[in-house]
């Protein structure tokens, strides 16, 4: 029977198996061919249930890759990426009312697409914000919740 893919059961979802992340990575900036240091921010959902990243993938979009496991898992993992700033901005605030364990890495990363400026070179406040929205989404993984 199909059942439609609601925001509130993507975010328990995505609480438990999800990933909100800012790398590294380098841009091209100059003629030259010189690079300019920069982030990116990847948004994904891995799980072994191929079916419900499918729906969730019919809903935001994205990518999903079969991932390889070197621990010898019986079941194949999937890889969902929701790409693309707009539907990025779309998944992270469906999740934000419903999400506990993600929240705050959440409002980090809508933050983070908040700098995003269509392909324009950003300027070095800019990037510099990011680096330091990078350490913040690291402390907030790292952080102990205590149980009520």
């Amino acid at each position: 029977m199909a059942f439609e893919i609601i925001p509130s059961y993507v975010a328990g979802f995505f609480d438990g198996e999800g990933c909100v992340c800012i790398v590294p990575t380098q841009f091209k900036k100059r003629k030259d061919g010189s690079r300019v240091p920069g982030t990116l921010i990847h948004i994904t959902i891995t799980n072994t249930h191929l079916e419900v990243l499918q729906r969730i993938h019919a809903r935001y979009g994205g990518t999903i890759q079969p991932l390889r496991d070197n621990r010898m898992r019986r079941r194949q993992l999937y890889n969902l990426r929701v790409m693309g700033c707009e539907r990025q901005k779309t998944f992270l605030r469906d999740m934000l009312p419903f999400s506990i364990v993600k929240r705050e890495q959440i409002e980090i990363g809508l933050e983070y697409l908040e700098t995003q400026r269509g392909g324009l070179p950003l300027p070095e406040e800019v990037r510099h914000h990011r680096l330091v929205l990078r350490q913040r989404l690291s402390d907030a993984k790292h952080a102990f919740i205590p149980v009520a």
